[in-house]
């Protein structure tokens, strides 16, 4: 018996967590973390998505796991996990559950990678109810995403009045902030502060800095200031 250190991974950190593994054979939560990113790939999903479904996926398997045996505060709730329930039974459903449903085109090369995690379970009881309640974390992964805004349409478009940045091309995503976080309260939560506005003091101060400072003649410069590479000359 081995001891891996497991880390779920989400937009960019998620929960850590370690368990036994009974096998001497590559951890099923990297196996399927390979599966949910090739899934991807073979989905030609771009990077926003395809990154929220990965997190989708570790956040399933950890809250299976952590249901089993209680380490870490849950992301969503504790289900209730039958003694003896198979870890690596409940995370190869969790993720096949999700997967299978992100990715229907899928589902026959998904279901031939979750018998190859399964076929090594002896235990069939053990084996049962760890697919159960990975069943029951994957579903509740898939709810809790349900309304996430994900499925927004795409109302972007350049903006042409004075004081609006307007991108040399078209933004990637451009509705993607509006998607609610994995683990920030909200994806404003640490943006910094608007411009000023057109009509501010502020605004209207450092026009009149940058103005008096950087007239070609007739500058507010002292010669140093002038003569200095930073100027612009």
């Amino acid at each position: 018996m081995r001891r891996n250190v497991l880390v779920g991974l989400g937009l960019f950190s998620m929960c850590s967590f370690v368990f036994a593994l009974q096998l001497a054979h590559a951890d099923v939560v990297t196996d399927w973390n390979e599966r949910a990113v090739a899934a991807g790939y073979t989905a030609r999903q771009a990077p926003p998505m395809h990154g929220r479904i990965v997190a989708m996926v570790h956040l399933a398997m950890f809250e299976a796991v952590n249901s089993i045996e209680l380490r870490y505060l849950p992301y969503r709730a504790r289900l209730t996990a039958e003694p003896g329930a198979s870890r690596e039974a409940a995370v190869a459903a969790a993720a096949h559950y999700l997967l299978v449903r992100l990715y229907p085109d899928q589902a026959k090369d998904l279901d031939i990678t979750l018998q190859t995690s399964l076929a090594t379970i002896t235990d069939a009881t053990s084996k049962a109810d760890g697919i159960r309640l990975g069943e029951q974390a994957g579903a509740a992964m898939l709810a809790e995403r349900s309304n996430d805004g994900v499925g927004a349409p795409d109302t972007y478009r350049p903006f042409t009045a004075p004081g609006q940045y307007v991108p040399t091309v078209l933004p990637l995503a451009s509705s993607w902030g509006a998607v609610r976080p994995f683990a920030l309260k909200s994806g404003s939560q640490f943006r910094p502060a608007a411009p000023y506005s057109l009509t501010s003091p502020e605004w209207a101060k450092d026009y009149n800095e940058v103005k008096r400072m950087g007239a070609k003649t007739g500058s507010a410069r002292s010669a140093e200031q002038t003569e200095s590479p930073a100027s612009g000359r």
